[in-house]
Parts: structure tokens; sequence; C-alpha cells
């Protein structure tokens, strides 16, 4: 059994549930063989592992190579519309080799399956050398690229040219938080995939010592990050809120003495955990933290990210589904968290029932079926 798994580049969302995944199938599969592609294969290093996973992960070779573009950011808040669209045409000029040479690898791995969150390219192989094909993700990018079509006639024709790579897919596995799909010709909402802590409030607090006289949020601005110096470090009260931090960081010397002494910095952790730990997450809404934070029983506080067409779909699940409350750029630059974290205490919403269902199980059984039908 082997299988081709195409990971996007864009931020770490899906590297994070794809490893989830990855991880999930050769528990499940031991004859099974794994190629994942991806360019954000450092994030294997921040994995915590158990000695079966890392066992399993010998029949893992991983391969960097871009496969989309995706958007490119600024940092977390801001999408650069102008890099982006340059970057798609340089793309579309290697696009042809980049398959041709993604054919070769197939072929010669002897690839059965092949699996992609959330690229499109990557079933046009599977067209080509006849394999079955299966879409995991909570977007499509054909669907991202037509709420930019007023900005560029680059957006328009792309996303028509991804509509069409899309409906090759053999089948989709719709993830929670989805936007519309119509590119994928059959397709299914899944249950919902995420890392998972291994402790809980009360133990995670414990182990990571924080003080139980002040609020502690957690910075998470994923791969992008956000510039120190938008924040109004003066307005910081750290007497009464704790920062921890651990993958975002800040230019420490931009920062003044009192205010540093609220901020708390860990590594080499268990990144759920310390979610967990925390009374609330401040972060943009994304597919990878609204999950880990269901997982953690950890509230959100959102801010804007701009006119990113995933957006809407993120906040109506905030809204209806997962503890969180909104806090606007200015007051969480000027640190004025009250009002958000009132609004999140006031929230009454109801959890959907996809989140007590493992998506990870969904993914293997499509597997499944897919290997017995080959």
């Amino acid at each position: 059994m082997k299988i081709t798994y195409y990971v996007s580049g864009h931020g770490f969302g899906h590297i994070s549930r794809s490893m989830e995944i990855v991880l999930h199938l050769l528990r499940s599969f031991p004859d099974l063989e794994i190629d994942l592609v991806t360019v954000r294969e450092n994030f294997l290093s921040t994995l915590s592992l158990s000695e079966e996973d890392s066992n399993n992960l010998k029949r893992l070779r991983v391969r960097n190579k871009i496969v989309d573009v995706g958007m490119i950011q600024k940092d977390s808040l801001s999408i650069d519309i102008g890099a982006t669209v340059e970057t798609i045409k340089e793309f579309d000029l290697q696009k042809r080799y980049i398959q041709i040479s993604e054919i070769d690898s197939c072929l010669d791995f002897e690839t059965e399956l092949i699996i992609s969150d959330s690229a499109s390219l990557p079933f046009m192989i599977a067209n080509k050398i006849n394999i079955p094909s299966l879409f995991v993700g909570n977007f499509t990018w054909d669907f991202i690229y037509s709420g930019y079509s007023k900005e560029s006639p680059v957006f328009e024709r792309t996303a028509k040219i991804l509509y069409e790579e899309y409906y090759h897919a053999t089948f989709g596995l719709l993830l929670p938080f989805s936007c519309p799909a119509p590119s994928l010709a059959d397709r299914k909402q899944i249950g919902l995939i995420g890392r998972r802590p291994y402790l809980n409030k009360k133990a995670a607090k414990e182990f990571f010592q924080l003080p139980s006289d002040k609020i502690h949020l957690l910075f998470s601005f994923g791969a992008y990050g956000v510039e120190t110096s938008r924040f109004h470090w003066e307005c910081f009260d750290s007497e009464k809120y704790t920062i921890i931090l651990s993958g975002t960081d800040f230019d420490f010397t931009r920062i003044p003495n009192k205010q540093k002494d609220g901020i708390i910095r860990f590594s080499g952790i268990h990144y759920p955990d310390l979610l967990t730990a925390c009374d609330y997450v401040i972060t943009k809404p994304g597919y990878g933290i609204m999950s880990e934070s269901v997982y953690a029983k950890t509230p959100l506080l959102y801010t804007d990210r701009g006119n990113f067409p995933e957006v809407p779909y993120l906040h109506r699940s905030l809204n209806e589904e997962i503890p969180s409350a909104f806090i606007s750029n200015e007051e969480l630059f000027s640190f004025r968290f009250d009002s958000s974290i009132a609004n999140v205490l006031s929230w009454n919403g109801n959890p959907s029932p996809l989140f007590q269902r493992d998506g990870r199980e969904d993914v293997k059984h499509a597997v499944a079926v897919f290997f017995k039908s080959i």
C-alpha cells in the first residue's frame, strides 16, 4: 500500500492536520508507506511523538516540493495581493514541468492513491497515471481565488483552471468550517481533525507552572507572525495579564522592561498542552487553531485577518459552535481585552456534532475503500 500525500504550504494548518492523518494511517495500516510532499517539512520536528509513532515514521519519506501558490502574506493578518499575482504567474510557467516531475516521482514510488490537502494539481497527476485521488480540506483554492476576481484578472483565470483540476478528484472529504466546494464532483462532510492535548486543564496549568493570579493569553499567529511595532506596549497591563508565546515571537528590544515581565516564552513543548493551560488564545481565525482550541477547551479571541474569502465561514462557526469573541485590531494592539473576554463569558452557542466525530477515522475509512477497489 503506497500513498503520495500532498500538503499545501499555506500556513501551518494544512501540515498540522495532515500529520494527524498521516500518523493515524500509519498506525492503522502496518504495510502502508507514505510519500509526503510539502514545503513545511520543518513542522515535523515540532511534533511530540510516541515510541510507536516514531517507529511508524520509518515508513514515511518526505520531499520538499511546491505544488500550489496559495496566498502570499505580509504577516498573519495581511494578504499581499500583488505578490500573490506575480507568484501565480511564475508558478504557471513551471506548472507543466512540476506535473511531469511528479508523475515520474509517483511512478517511481509506485503510488496507488494520491491525497491532497488542498492543492488541485495532484488530482491532474492522479488522472494522468490512472489512480484514485482524495481531497481533504475545508476549502478549495478555486473558491478562494474567485473571491479576488475584482483585484486582478489573474485570479479569475486561475480560479477557472483550478476548478477543472479539482473536478478530477475521485472524492472529496470536507472538514468542519468548510466553504462551498462545487468543484469537487463527489464529496461529503467528515469529522474534526486537529492536534489534541495530552493533559487536561488542571494538569496543563500545573505542568507549565502558570501563576494563578493572572489571566493567561496565548498569542498564536501561526507561520507568519505579527510585527512587534504594531503593538502599543506601554498599554499592556502585565500585572493583570500574562502573554504566553511559543512559535510566535516578538522583538524584545522594542518592549519596555515592565511589560517584558508579563511575557513567558516556551519551546520544545506539545503545543496543544500549552493551549490547554491558557485561559484564552488570541489569534486570527483559521482552521488549525480553531480545531485545536476545540480539543483544548480554550476560548478564542479572534481578530480581523482582512478580506479572505474563507473568513465568513470561519466566523459563522466561531459565532455558533466555538466559545469565542471578536477583538478588533485596534483593541488587540492596545491590549484592551476586557470587553472581548466579557463577550466570551456570555457566549451561548452549541458545539457542532462533527466535533465529537473523529475525522481521522473518516479518512481511514475512505482510504480502506480505495485500496479494496484497486
